[in-house]
């Protein structure tokens, strides 16, 4: 989800669970919680639910479809990002504001 530029890699799972401790999220949310509360507004959205699991690196448990269906969705995983972002800032603009200089992930 996050990319670790010094380690080429994804960022761990503890460094975001740290962030959102940082952030006043402390056994309020997991980092699972808001992937799946993403996965669920962009259903709700009408999403093309290939783009959103593919956003979420899931697998497709039909190994055949998985075999043969290697598309990447660029163009549409960017729209849905670009929509959710947007979405995002629309639902907490106050707290993005306050908070977004002081999260160092």
């Amino acid at each position: 989800m996050f990319y670790d530029k010094k380690r080429n890699t994804a960022i761990k799972n503890e460094r975001l669970i740290n962030g959102l401790y940082k952030i006043g999220y402390k056994g309020k949310m997991t980092a699972h919680g808001f992937r799946a509360l993403a996965s669920t507004i962009l259903n709700e959205e009408g999403f093309n639910p290939d783009v959103i699991e593919k956003q979420l690196a899931h697998i497709d448990s039909n190994s055949v479809r998985r075999a043969y269906n290697r598309a990447e969705y660029i163009e549409d995983r960017n729209k849905m990002m670009q929509w959710w972002s947007d979405f995002i800032v629309e639902q907490c603009p106050t707290f993005i504001e306050t908070k977004q200089a002081t999260l160092n992930l």
